[in-house]
């Protein structure tokens, strides 16, 4: 069985990495002008969609022009309409490579 000290090292540099994700993709999401906050604890983050769009709408465009996929808000309900969620779990490289799409589409 692995010590306290291990499994608490690796919970560390796991999020570590969750941390880097996230503001790789807020510095990104914010070189676009989209509104988004910084969450404390999570693995996904919400941003605003742009005027003109609604959540699935915004989704779609991403989609099918730069091929990054996100998770358009209104699924999650009513409040969720007018933003798109977009997951960390993907590794740094591949986050990196959707980020750059999405800017070269929106940017």
């Amino acid at each position: 069985m692995r010590s306290l000290c291990t499994r608490q090292r690796w919970i560390s540099a796991r999020n570590e990495v969750y941390r880097e994700r996230r503001d790789l993709c807020l510095a990104s999401l914010r070189r676009l002008g989209l509104a988004v906050d910084t969450p404390q604890a999570a693995f996904y983050i919400w941003f605003r969609v742009p005027a003109g769009y609604d959540s699935l709408q915004f989704h779609t465009y991403i989609l099918e022009q730069a091929h990054v996929s996100t998770t358009p808000g209104h699924i999650y309900g009513a409040n969720g309409e007018g933003w798109l969620r977009i997951s960390l779990v993907a590794n740094t490289a591949r986050l990196q490579e959707a980020l750059g799409r999405l800017e070269k589409l929106v940017g």
